[in-house]
């Protein structure tokens, strides 16, 4: 591993990293804090989701501005989760992994329409992991069951030893609905965990 010195950033950066206590890193595609395909508008040629997958058990489905315009917020498509177990446990969809950088605060906002009939409600997640693929730190917000599009984030600074993250759309214990879209994930650096040069 080489570490040098960027006189532009002030930053630390990390050369030719391929190993970590002995154990091959994994390799985390993508470009730094960029989450891929936060608008839901690619789709692969079977019509499914790129970039996301699912998480637990929950009903998700494609929203198309062509027969419910309502349900999209802005493009063609959107993301409709619908929870009708009343069980605990969440579930919903996640993101797939990006690179991240410790010590910068990023924000995940973006726009739900919600609609529950009872239990938690809905949640943005951002969640960081470490080189080892093990989970550092959660950040949260509740969204809001008005049955109108509002626009929401949550924001949390990526822990010491944080290289990568992905986002959720969790539905907790209980039964509803809500669509998101235009999702974005963007960053601002935490002078806290700046490292200190010394000439």
């Amino acid at each position: 591993m080489e570490v040098r010195h960027d006189r532009n950033t002030g930053r630390l950066v990390y050369d030719n990293i391929c190993f970590f206590n002995g154990v091959p890193m994994r390799e985390i595609p993508g470009e730094l804090g960029v989450l891929q395909n936060g608008d839901f508008e690619k789709l692969d040629e079977y019509g499914s989701l790129q970039n996301w997958a699912a998480y637990g058990d929950p009903v998700h489905s494609i929203m198309d501005a062509k027969v419910n315009p309502d349900e999209v917020f802005e493009g063609r498509y959107a993301i409709k989760i619908t929870d009708y177990k009343e069980t605990t446990g969440t579930k919903g969809v996640c993101s797939t992994q990006f690179p991240v950088e410790e010590g910068m605060t990023y924000c995940f906002g973006g726009y739900v329409m919600e609609n529950y009939d009872q239990g938690m409600g809905f949640q943005m997640v951002i969640r960081y992991f470490d080189r080892a693929g093990d989970p550092l730190a959660n950040f949260f917000i509740n969204t809001p069951a008005t049955g109108e599009w509002n626009y929401c984030e949550v924001s949390g600074a990526a822990p010491s030893g944080a290289v990568s993250a992905y986002v959720m759309l969790l539905s907790g214990a209980g039964k509803g609905e809500a669509g998101f879209d235009k999702l974005t994930f963007s960053s601002s650096y935490n002078a806290t965990y700046a490292p200190v040069m010394e000439d």
